[in-house]
Protein backbone atom coordinates (compact mmCIF):
# COMPACT_ATOMS: atom_id res chain seq x y z
CA UNK A 1 0.00 0.00 0.00
CA UNK A 2 1.37 3.68 -0.96
CA UNK A 3 1.62 5.89 1.77
CA UNK A 4 1.93 3.05 4.80
CA UNK A 5 4.98 2.07 6.49
CA UNK A 6 5.83 -2.05 6.04
CA UNK A 7 6.70 -3.54 9.51
CA UNK A 8 8.26 -6.94 9.72
CA UNK A 9 8.24 -9.54 12.25
CA UNK A 10 11.01 -8.09 14.41
CA UNK A 11 9.33 -5.10 15.19
CA UNK A 12 6.98 -4.33 18.23
CA UNK A 13 3.78 -2.24 17.28
CA UNK A 14 1.68 -0.76 19.98
CA UNK A 15 -1.54 0.92 20.28
CA UNK A 16 -1.85 3.80 23.06
CA UNK A 17 -2.95 6.90 23.46
CA UNK A 18 -1.66 10.36 22.68
CA UNK A 19 -3.68 13.10 24.98
CA UNK A 20 -6.60 10.38 24.90
CA UNK A 21 -6.46 10.11 21.25
CA UNK A 22 -5.79 6.86 19.64
CA UNK A 23 -2.64 6.27 17.83
CA UNK A 24 0.05 3.12 17.20
CA UNK A 25 3.78 3.47 17.89
CA UNK A 26 6.67 1.40 17.18
CA UNK A 27 9.05 0.37 19.96
CA UNK A 28 12.17 1.09 18.97
CA UNK A 29 14.76 -0.55 21.95
CA UNK A 30 17.61 1.82 20.17
CA UNK A 31 16.28 5.23 20.23
CA UNK A 32 17.28 7.56 23.07
CA UNK A 33 13.76 9.74 22.57
CA UNK A 34 10.12 9.19 21.38
CA UNK A 35 9.85 11.04 18.67
CA UNK A 36 6.85 11.59 16.16
CA UNK A 37 6.36 13.27 12.84
CA UNK A 38 4.30 16.44 11.57
CA UNK A 39 1.86 15.19 10.08
CA UNK A 40 0.99 12.33 13.18
CA UNK A 41 1.12 15.16 15.68
CA UNK A 42 -0.90 17.61 13.71
CA UNK A 43 -3.72 15.06 12.87
CA UNK A 44 -3.66 14.05 16.74
CA UNK A 45 -4.13 17.97 17.53
CA UNK A 46 -1.02 18.72 19.37
CA UNK A 47 0.26 22.37 18.77
CA UNK A 48 3.57 22.53 17.38
CA UNK A 49 7.01 25.00 17.45
CA UNK A 50 8.69 24.71 14.72
CA UNK A 51 12.48 24.67 14.96
CA UNK A 52 14.66 28.22 14.24
CA UNK A 53 18.33 27.26 13.19
CA UNK A 54 18.54 24.17 14.56
CA UNK A 55 17.05 25.02 18.43
CA UNK A 56 15.63 21.97 18.87
CA UNK A 57 18.54 19.54 17.80
CA UNK A 58 19.60 17.00 15.75
CA UNK A 59 19.60 13.36 15.04
CA UNK A 60 20.66 10.67 12.89
CA UNK A 61 19.73 8.43 11.22
CA UNK A 62 21.54 4.52 12.26
CA UNK A 63 23.95 3.61 9.56
CA UNK A 64 23.85 6.84 7.62
CA UNK A 65 25.76 9.02 9.91
CA UNK A 66 24.56 12.41 8.99
CA UNK A 67 22.80 14.26 11.45
CA UNK A 68 19.87 16.06 10.80
CA UNK A 69 17.53 18.94 12.37
CA UNK A 70 14.09 18.35 14.38
CA UNK A 71 10.97 19.63 13.01
CA UNK A 72 10.29 21.10 15.72
CA UNK A 73 8.52 20.01 19.28
CA UNK A 74 5.54 19.67 20.81
CA UNK A 75 4.71 22.92 22.86
CA UNK A 76 2.75 21.36 26.00
CA UNK A 77 3.26 18.10 27.26
CA UNK A 78 2.17 14.89 25.59
CA UNK A 79 0.90 12.43 28.01
CA UNK A 80 1.29 9.15 26.54
CA UNK A 81 -1.11 6.01 28.01
CA UNK A 82 -0.41 2.55 27.41
CA UNK A 83 -3.01 0.59 29.74
CA UNK A 84 -5.28 1.82 32.82
CA UNK A 85 -1.78 2.59 35.09
CA UNK A 86 1.13 2.82 32.31
CA UNK A 87 1.19 6.44 31.63
CA UNK A 88 4.18 8.86 30.57
CA UNK A 89 3.97 12.98 30.20
CA UNK A 90 6.49 14.18 27.89
CA UNK A 91 7.75 17.66 27.67
CA UNK A 92 9.20 18.71 24.21
CA UNK A 93 7.94 15.61 22.18
CA UNK A 94 10.67 16.31 19.09
CA UNK A 95 9.03 16.08 15.90
CA UNK A 96 10.33 15.18 12.49
CA UNK A 97 9.67 15.33 8.82
CA UNK A 98 9.01 12.00 7.84
CA UNK A 99 7.29 10.54 4.63
CA UNK A 100 4.85 7.95 6.48
CA UNK A 101 2.77 8.04 9.69
CA UNK A 102 5.34 7.16 12.79
CA UNK A 103 5.75 7.31 16.10
CA UNK A 104 8.72 5.71 17.61
CA UNK A 105 8.75 4.86 21.22
CA UNK A 106 12.06 5.20 22.68
CA UNK A 107 14.39 4.58 26.04
CA UNK A 108 12.77 7.87 27.50
CA UNK A 109 9.46 5.81 28.04
CA UNK A 110 11.25 2.11 28.02
CA UNK A 111 13.16 2.34 30.71
CA UNK A 112 10.20 3.59 32.66
CA UNK A 113 11.29 6.62 34.61
CA UNK A 114 14.54 5.08 35.73
CA UNK A 115 18.32 6.89 35.79
CA UNK A 116 19.73 6.58 32.38
CA UNK A 117 21.65 3.08 31.93
CA UNK A 118 18.43 1.22 33.43
CA UNK A 119 16.64 -1.10 30.99
CA UNK A 120 12.82 -1.81 31.64
CA UNK A 121 10.59 -3.05 29.66
CA UNK A 122 7.69 -3.76 31.54
CA UNK A 123 4.18 -3.18 31.31
CA UNK A 124 4.33 -2.67 27.33
CA UNK A 125 2.79 -5.57 25.84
Amino acid sequence: MRGLLRWDSTQTVVSFAVNGKLALGVVDTGACKTIIDETTARALGLKLKPSVDGNCGTFSVPGSGARQQYAGVVEDPVVLQFGEHIRFCLKDLRVLKHPYPLVLIGADILRGGRPDGCWNYTGMH
